[in-house]
């Protein structure tokens, strides 16, 4: 599975797991045993048409920065980690439309 991110970013670590299997609040937690973190759309398609073959479950993650556990794993899922893919497109002053990558932080786009 991880040859399937061409870029190989991915970890399986068990110190660096547990900030991916909770979130900020500290409340909800999960025992995932893989993170992959794409650096390119076609790495995520590959990722998601590679588990949807296999049957294997994920657990598609933005910035982690939620607070209520909607992306924490509950089993042993793959965390599918975007906080790689946070490139600013284009900001409409005028409309105030955003284009951004999926793992932006609302934080950081606020600033």
């Amino acid at each position: 599975l991880m040859e399937t991110a061409d870029s190989g970013d991915y970890s399986e670590s068990g110190g660096e797991l547990q900030r991916y299997n909770q979130d900020w609040t500290n409340i909800y937690h999960g025992s995932s045993s893989l993170v992959l973190r794409p650096q390119n759309t076609g790495e995520v398609s590959s990722i998601l048409s590679y588990c949807r073959e296999n049957y294997i479950g994920i657990t598609p993650q933005g910035g982690n920065t939620g607070l209520c556990g909607g992306a924490t794993p509950i089993k042993n899922e793959i965390i599918l980690s975007l906080e790689d893919l946070n490139n600013i497109y284009h900001l409409d002053p005028c409309s105030g439309v955003l284009i951004c990558d999926a793992g932006c932080i609302l934080q950081n786009l606020h600033d």
